[in-house]
Order: C-alpha cells, then structure tokens, then sequence
C-alpha cells in the first residue's frame, strides 16, 4: 500500500477464506488493508458442506461460516461460491436463497455464485474423493436459474479468464507467483517464479507470464468455438479445462438463451 501511494496506483486486494473466522475483527482488519472482496466456497447445505469441508479433527463448519456471515457488516463484496459436487446438487439453489436473505437483512453485499467443483492432480494425490458431476450436469442446473443474467453470460470479454492476462497474478503463502487463479497454486510446476529468488527479477518472471498468457488464450484450432455465435462472450470458457478435456466450457446461457435473453429484458425493464 505504501508503494503503491508512493507511485501514485491503485491497489486492493483479494481474499479466498473458508470464512470459518470471517468475524467482524477480520472483516474490519480486513477493509483497513484495502482488501475489496472476500471469496467464501460452500460446499452446499449443512451437512453436505461439513462432510467436505470440516476442521482438521471432524468437526462441523457450515454454522459458524453462515453465523459470520449474517452478523458482519462490510462495504467489502462477499461472494459466496457454491460449490457443486453430486452430493449438494440435489439441493442446489438452497445455499442462494439462504445468502440472498442474508443479503437482505443486513444490507450487506453478498452474492451467492455457484461453481462446479473439479477434479486436480493435488487433489488426487491427497485423497480426495468428492463426486463430481459433469460440465453438461452443472451447466443445466446454472440456466434453470436466474443467474446467467446477472452473471453478464452474453457480455463480450477480451480474455476468457484472468488467468490468460499477463499483468494478472496469483501470490501463495510462500511468495510463489502463478497466473491469476488459485487453480494453479496446487501444482508447483505451474509457478513462474518467486518473489524471494535472491537471484531472479520481475522481468523474468513476467515474461514467463505472458507466454503463459498466450498459451491459455483461445486457441485457433476449436472449429466448434469458431463457428459459434457467441464465441466473443465466452473464448472457449475456462482455459485450464479447455488445455485439459481438449472441449470448451459453453456459458450457462447457451443451454436456454430464451430465458436469458427474457431476464435481461425484465431486468431493463
């Protein structure tokens, strides 16, 4: 922060917690230090979060996260991404509409944004065992709710993620730099370089960046993407996924453009 106002830049920042003590103390802790928004997974309702997400010794979670969250009171943005994994996607949109009473009732900015859980090699090699539901299978349940609409799925974008921009980046604990998604940050191989490196400098690493950038941007070979209409809104979808399946992730709104396109109208009235 004080290079930053020395330079004359802005900065904020980002954190991804369990929200397990996201209490009013770290959230004004929290704010003092500029950080705009705080990203709270949930792996569903009760006990399906806690049979995922527990404490180190077994015990619960999902009471005191949604606890903090209904007393805090912060100008920051709370995004609470629900996780879905074939054990919550049953109850799907529960977790919504429990974030969005929440959101009502202290006036807090919170949002719930559903994301499909998926399957890395880290997590693999620590023997993670959630059931994991397919693209098709969550992309469906996304579309039967209002939330491609608010989540702009039609609006154009010069990158298909953060990932693919090379002035993007993600810091672990240990000073490692990644391009910016926390996806990365499981496999060491992914890492462009550390911040300690008594031997390295900004330059090299951030050229690494931007050839990295250049790899995970849309690819010229994706003759579906190609000829698809809405191929400017989506660039194949998440990067990662596309390197990894060789398929593109198609939005939401492409499963029912109809009842995206009538949210959007009522939205504009």
């Amino acid at each position: 922060m004080d290079i930053a106002e020395r330079f004359g830049v802005g900065y904020d920042g980002i954190i991804h917690t369990n929200g397990y003590l996201l209490d009013q103390e770290m959230v004004d802790f929290l704010e003092a230090r500029n950080v705009r928004t705080a990203i709270v997974p949930i792996d569903g309702m009760g006990a399906a979060h806690d049979a995922t997400r527990h404490l180190a010794g077994g015990g619960p979670t999902f009471d005191v996260i949604m606890g903090n969250l209904r007393s805090i009171r912060t100008s920051m943005f709370v995004n609470v991404r629900n996780n879905l994994h074939a054990g919550s996607l049953e109850r799907f949109g529960e977790l919504c509409e429990a974030v969005d009473t929440i959101a009502r009732e202290n006036g807090t900015n919170i949002r719930c944004s559903p994301s499909r859980v998926k399957r890395t090699a880290a997590g693999v090699a620590r023997g993670d065992t959630t059931p994991i539901i397919s693209e098709a299978q969550y992309e469906r349940a996304l579309a039967r709710t209002d939330l491609p609409a608010k989540m702009r799925s039609f609006t154009p974008v010069m990158a298909p993620c953060p990932a693919a921009l090379p002035n993007e980046v993600h810091i672990d604990e240990l000073c490692n730099v990644f391009p910016h998604c926390s996806f990365y940050s499981d496999d060491p191989s992914y890492s462009v370089g550390n911040l300690l490196d008594a031997d390295g400098s900004a330059g090299a690493w951030l050229s690494k960046l931007e050839e990295r950038a250049k790899e995970l941007c849309f690819p010229d070979d994706q003759s579906r993407c190609l000829a698809c209409k809405f191929l400017p809104c989506c660039l194949g979808g998440c990067p990662i996924q596309r390197i990894e399946s060789g398929e593109p992730e198609c939005p939401s709104a492409l499963f029912d453009p109809d009842a995206y396109a009538i949210a959007r109208v009522r939205e504009v009235g």
